[in-house]
């Protein structure tokens, strides 16, 4: 759901680079930036089992 308060990607992408920082450093600006997980070497089941874990707009992104 996008309100007018939302910034785009864009946006973010582009204050994140202008602040020398990731768009993580920037939306976790407390320092509590999610630990990084690749599902590349990952089987079906635990794709499965990690897509379920996420907030309903991250499967979206996921599914998109």
């Amino acid at each position: 759901m996008h309100t007018s308060g939302d910034l785009s990607l864009e946006a973010t992408n582009a204050i994140a680079k202008y602040f020398e920082m990731t768009i993580d450093e920037l939306v976790n600006f407390d320092g509590n930036v999610p630990e990084e997980i690749t599902i590349g070497d990952k089987s079906l089941t635990e794709k499965v089992k990690l897509i379920a874990l996420l907030d309903e707009d991250e499967k979206n992104v996921v599914f998109k």
